[in-house]
């Protein structure tokens, strides 16, 4: 079976002590960011993925969150994917603009606002399958972690 390696970004924007979510509609919900790009930072990446998305024009990736490393299937193939979170900051005058209700320019994605719980990421099923961790982790440590759940490994091992 193929694996394919994916370096992500992603971003914990908070406002009105909720944090913002997006959904791939029809399925599952994540943090807000996507793919880094050959010779692109992961601040870059954010800046870049935030304005395709919501049309954010002003973020800057304040504090380093920790890696989420995770594993996956998707058609067909073992998508190993390795995200740097990060929180990051936007004027609130833009996130006036999206709240409560969001604005997606993109046609596929949908977005909303959460109360940052465990409870409430694993009951809308945020992935990676890391993120409550991390992020109630973060939130009362207030230090980066790194969080692996490899599931290709028993993939393949069962190959």
């Amino acid at each position: 079976m193929e694996t394919v390696c994916r370096h992500v970004a992603r971003a914990v924007i908070s406002y009105q002590d909720k944090i913002l979510i997006a959904r791939l509609k029809g399925a599952h919900s994540f943090l807000p960011g996507g793919g880094v790009e050959i010779g692109e930072s992961c601040e870059m990446a954010l800046q870049r993925e935030l304005f395709e998305e919501l049309g954010l024009k002003s973020i800057t990736a304040s504090r380093f969150m920790g890696v989420m490393e995770d594993s996956y299937l998707e058609n067909e193939k073992v998508i190993h994917s390795v995200s740097h979170v990060f929180e990051v900051n936007c004027p609130s005058s833009e996130l006036e603009n999206h709240y409560p209700h969001p604005l997606a320019k993109e046609d596929h994605l949908e977005f909303y606002w959460l109360a940052p719980t465990r409870e409430n990421l694993q009951n809308h099923n945020v992935l990676s399958r890391s993120v409550p961790e991390l992020i109630s982790k973060f939130m009362t440590e207030q230090k980066s972690f790194f969080f692996t759940d490899m599931q290709h490994l028993s993939i393949k091992k069962r190959m």
